[in-house]
């Protein structure tokens, strides 16, 4: 109890903060944005200076390429070796910018490294806007409102869908991962199993037919992440297709959480959890052995995403598999885990640079960026007309079709608007009191009111 209401007065404070820094006039820029793809661990900070690239193709950009001039500064948390990719490109474009990118850690030390750069008057022009931290950043109104620039015109609609917050966009994003069930299509088939499921009933019935496979466990869901567990999906199957303003119900007090995720937290626990097909045994076991299970053969299906390929690459590169969609119970729709959240990057309202700004977040929609990010750290491009090297991998082709260009992926972290954290850390708890303690599905949904109306 002492440990939450510090956390409480420690989440005040930084609110206020930040909104005192804006207020007093913050001379330089920059703030943070969603769960990418962190930089090398042991690293805590690191500064990249900008290389004159060899060539880059033509480019939107607000300004010509060569009009603009002077220094650029970022704060994220890709690895130097992602950013010299975007920062190569932008200056093949604008060779006479500066672009100076520092690096901290995701997710705590990011907000502590952006937090001291705020206060010590040498905050950057560009940051990542997350779901930790955006709430704190639009209220305090310390973020450029994108809606209508040019760059916004840029994204594809689903991004547009995924980065919108309250009717407005406030950073860039052009593409991010995708996921859903992993399936081994020879067990699938060994099993006697055809097209992929249509409605709920037909998952689970699929999942008991793998389970009469000798030697084979059916499903290892993940409940130690609230990324990648199956509620995820079938959360965003059930109401994100019928009832997708839920959110502001719930901010108008017109829902509750506990009305929408009691359901959900009702059936998995009665046909996942109560029916054997995910038992306490493989709840406790890591999730590198369940992966690795899965790429040796040993596993029916698990909860993934693209962000999974390299290392079942690694173990097992003829491995026959793909992903599949989660269906609601009725079968109208299907949803995917993932989201098109990298890098949402935000321009700070107190930067001096934001038409260099502008430019550098419009030339990460150009080829030569795109492709950077999907060979070095596996970033699924989703930007209209480019043809991603993904859409010719079988094992997320469809998914890509259905689930990322279409919109219909889910992540709750990006739709929570408070009380980010604490909330992950409950759902994880939860998924897993339900199998190991019999928690009920009522109780588990209560605790997400109790948090998001916490002070």
């Amino acid at each position: 109890m002492m440990k939450q209401k510090e956390e409480v007065l420690m989440r005040k404070c930084i609110a206020l903060i930040l909104c005192l820094a804006l207020m007093t006039g913050i001379a330089a820029c920059g703030q943070s944005k969603q769960d990418a793809p962190a930089g090398d661990g042991a690293k805590q900070e690191s500064s990249t200076g900008n290389e004159s690239a060899d060539a880059g193709a033509d480019t939107d950009a607000g300004a010509d390429s060569g009009e603009l001039s002077g220094t650029l500064s970022i704060l994220g948390w890709y690895s130097d070796e992602v950013a010299q990719g975007w920062i190569d490109h932008f200056n093949s474009l604008y060779p006479d910018v500066k672009v100076e990118y520092q690096y901290a850690q995701a997710v705590q030390p990011y907000m502590e490294k952006l937090q001291g750069l705020i206060m010590s008057d040498s905050a950057p022009d560009l940051i990542l806007c997350v779901a930790e931290n955006r709430v704190e950043l639009v209220d305090g109104n310390m973020l450029m409102d994108l809606t209508d620039e040019h760059v916004a015109e840029l994204m594809s609609e689903s991004c547009k869908q995924q980065v919108l917050f309250r009717d407005r966009i406030y950073a860039v994003t052009v593409g991010g991962s995708i996921g859903g069930l992993l399936v081994n299509m020879d067990l699938w088939e060994q099993a006697g199993l055809g097209e992929d499921p249509k409605t709920w009933g037909e998952l689970v019935d699929a999942m008991h037919a793998l389970e009469k496979l000798d030697g084979v466990t059916p499903f290892i869901n993940n409940v130690t992440d609230a990324t990648i567990t199956i509620e995820t999906p079938l959360y965003g199957a059930t109401w994100l297709g019928t009832d997708s303003d839920y959110e502001k119900k719930i901010e108008n007090g017109e829902k509750t959480y506990a009305d929408y995720w009691e359901p959900i937290f009702e059936i998995t626990k009665r046909d996942i959890y109560d029916s054997g097909l995910m038992t306490e045994e493989l709840a406790g076991l890591p999730w590198d052995t369940a992966l690795n299970n899965f790429a040796l053969g040993q596993v029916g299906m698990i909860v993934g995403a693209s962000w999974n390929f390299a290392d079942i690459e690694a173990i097992n590169p003829d491995l026959n598999y793909k992903i599949m969609g989660v269906p609601n119970v009725d079968g109208t729709s299907k949803y995917y885990l993932g989201d098109c959240l990298e890098p949402s990057l935000a321009i700070m309202e107190s930067s001096e640079n934001k038409e260099i700004a502008l430019a550098f977040l419009e030339s990460l929609f150009d080829e030569e960026s795109l492709l950077s990010n999907e060979e070095q750290v596996g970033l699924i491009g989703c930007v209209d007309g480019y043809n991603s090297i993904f859409s010719e991998n079988p094992v997320c082709a469809d998914a890509l079709v259905e689930g990322m260009q279409a919109g219909h992926q889910f992540m709750p972290q990006t739709y929570w608007r408070k009380n980010v954290e604490r909330m992950r850390a409950k759902y994880v708890e939860n998924v897993q009191a339900m199998l190991l303690t019999g928690r009920s599905p009522a109780e588990c949904a209560a605790d997400f009111d109790d948090i998001y109306n916490a002070e």
